[in-house]
């Protein structure tokens, strides 16, 4: 545990504002109209109320890991009731009927316009085929301009206004051709519109449970057009990323960017990008590594233990809890989920960060660990924010309670730990953190976050999704190799061990021996096994490969790309022929006592490849070349 997590578990409860209510709860038989407050408690007082949360028959409220619905999910008893959400409902409706009556005509138009903007800039080289660099150069030509007419033709809406309707969007209406792109083009729109507008929210609805915004024909539509453009930006980026994997671009007359070159590789794309939209993730991908797993009791337990980073959830599912106001068990949409941030286990690492940015000068992330540990502490301590984090991502709250927020949790970090020493700058104030986050500008491409603290009215809502995105790309290794690559490689084998370990596929006996074995061939060192499972018969050897998801390859950088792919695919050969070799020439005696022994390759995220040695199966579901989320899946099958 981090020292400013020891310490802040000592401290008495806190005498700060209270955290004003959030978000509308309305149900089948109407909207809960009882105002009631979230009071703020120390560790004493949250097990204490923990413990009266719990059903009289000693259930308490359930939790758990998101990948296992049996911890999730909890039984449907009578006197349990599905929160439905009327105005999430209404605006779904009102977006369907835009799209159906106006969808096609509004992308008619925003091409033209697009166009237009491109002819005024110079225009687009017709009929010219492009590759690589000057595919991407012209790309982004591209993007600018739809950046420009989306500035000019949507509403000034302010950014917490944008983020509020965003988050209410159904997935199908953002969804695109590949299953990744709803979360792709959904995150493009939120960036986006945390970059338009600057005046304060105009209508708000204040009922007695928190704050609605009107949902009328208008908002939809000024949603649903800044859905479009970005599903134009991300157009322009997925073409780039074609380019990255080796095909070209041409342009249409009317500047609708296509690929040509492409029937090579295409099965190859399809088949990432279906990989892609199935994996659980990673969030710490940039310094090639792995998170732990973290039990419910972790989650759920007292303010200032684990920091937690959320995501939006692989399959949105249910959860079972008591309401904040009343505490009857209620049943509500889950999309969002924590994970934690072990900063105990990777101090180690941030200290090899790459600041050549001048992300250390500018401070950004020690602004966003300490409002990461700050969401972290209010999803604790509060039933309301917890309530509307896990439906809606954000929580939303005063200005001056955030404030307090920041400034207590400041406090405990500069009294915990000798800030000379780490490898980022903390603020110092809480004021001047809000300030910075509150003048927090995102990008695009490589995709970043706009600002995880927007104002709405006379609140802020605080966007914890956003803000661990954020983090997640903060947290990048630089290239380089030796030390660096030595820390995260071991790192990220410990780690994947622990996800393993985590599973039905845990070794255990002669198996778990094996872990991080050296193996010797005729006297010489000849290779080492870094992870082990074990499930259904089959002994399955890990070779841990620390590979980082860099702006590089985010962005389709050919040389990143396809030096990525070579080395994986290089290693992938290597790792079935040791595999072979030790079971054949029987170099490792305790192999001898299982009928199947096979080897993967493991990576933290989802590579790009083409070779049947990295692609093919070696046992069923599982690839030559895998990521750390698809071994989980496989050792979880079936649980």
């Amino acid at each position: 545990m981090a020292a400013w997590a020891k310490a802040r578990q000592k401290t008495s409860p806190s005498k700060r504002p209270q955290l004003p209510l959030v978000g509308t709860l309305p149900t089948r038989r109407g909207t809960y109209g009882t105002a009631a407050r979230c009071n703020r408690k120390g560790p004493s007082d949250v097990s204490a109320a923990r413990r009266k949360r719990q059903h009289p028959s000693g259930r308490a409220r359930s939790g758990g890991r998101p990948s296992s619905n049996r911890e999730t999910a909890a039984p449907m008893e009578s006197h349990q009731t599905y929160l439905v959400d009327e105005t999430e409902h209404r605006f779904a409706r009102l977006l369907e009927a835009i799209q159906e009556r106006e969808g096609d005509m509004l992308a008619a138009i925003q091409r033209s316009e697009v166009g237009e903007e491109l002819d005024r800039a110079g225009g687009l080289p017709q009929g010219k085929r492009l590759a690589q660099q000057d595919a991407q150069d012209y790309l982004r030509r591209y993007e600018a301009a739809v950046v420009n007419r989306m500035r000019v033709l949507l509403p000034d809406m302010s950014p917490g206004e944008w983020l509020w309707y965003l988050r209410r969007v159904p997935s199908s209406f953002t969804a695109g051709s590949v299953l990744s792109t709803s979360g792709y083009v959904g995150a493009l729109a939120e960036m986006m519109s945390g970059t338009m507008g600057s005046h304060p929210s105009k209508v708000i609805g204040r009922h007695a449970s928190g704050y609605a915004l009107p949902v009328t024909t208008a908002a939809a539509r000024r949603v649903a057009a800044l859905v479009s453009f970005s599903r134009l930006i991300a157009y322009a980026h997925s073409m780039a990323r074609w380019c990255g994997k080796g095909a070209s671009i041409k342009w249409r007359p009317d500047g609708w960017p296509y690929t040509v070159d492409n029937r090579e590789i295409r099965p190859f794309v399809e088949l990432y990008d279906q990989r892609m939209s199935l994996d659980s993730g990673n969030l710490l991908s940039g310094l090639g590594t792995a998170l732990p797993p973290l039990s419910r009791r972790q989650i759920l337990g007292p303010r200032g233990t684990q920091m937690l980073m959320f995501g939006r959830t692989t399959q949105p599912d249910s959860l079972s809890l008591p309401h904040p106001e009343n505490q009857h068990d209620v049943v509500i949409p889950r999309r969002y989920w924590p994970l934690g941030l072990p900063l105990d286990h990777i101090l180690d690492l941030v200290e090899n960060l790459d600041f050549s940015t001048g992300r250390r000068d500018d401070g950004l992330l020690g602004v966003n660990l300490l409002l990461t540990q700050t969401a972290s502490d209010i999803f604790r301590s509060s039933d309301r924010a917890a309530f509307d984090i896990l439906q809606r991502g954000y929580s939303i709250m005063s200005k001056e309670t955030l404030l307090a927020e920041l400034e207590e949790t400041l406090a405990v970090m500069l009294t915990s730990v000798d800030a000379a020493r780490l490898p980022f700058l903390l603020p110092p104030s809480g004021e001047q953190a809000l300030q910075a986050l509150l003048d927090w500008r995102g990008s695009s491409f490589p995709l970043f976050p706009s600002s995880p603290v927007r104002e709405l009215a006379d609140a802020v809502i605080l966007d914890v999704v956003g803000a661990s995105e954020s983090l997640r790309r903060l947290l990048t290794y630089s290239s380089a190799d030796g030390k660096i690559a030595n820390v995260r490689g071991q790192h990220f084998e410990r780690k994947l061990q622990e996800l393993i370990d985590d599973t039905p596929a845990k070794p255990t006996g002669v198996a778990r021996s094996l872990i991080r074995r050296k193996i010797k061939r005729a006297g010489n060192a000849f290779t080492d096994i870094d992870a082990v499972a074990y499930r259904d018969g089959t002994l399955l050897l890990v070779d841990a490969k620390s590979k980082r998801y860099d702006d590089n390859y985010e962005t389709g950088s050919w040389q990143a790309v396809k030096n990525l792919r070579d080395a994986l695919e290089k290693d992938a050969a290597k790792w079935q022929q040791q595999v072979t070799a030790m079971v054949d020439e029987n170099l490792v005696d305790e192999l001898s006592s299982y009928s199947a022994v096979k080897g993967v390759v493991c990576t933290p995220f989802v590579p790009y490849l083409m070779s049947a040695d990295a692609l093919d199966f070696v046992v069923d579901g599982l690839r030559a070349v895998v990521s750390g989320g698809e071994l989980e899946s496989w050792c979880r099958r079936g649980q």
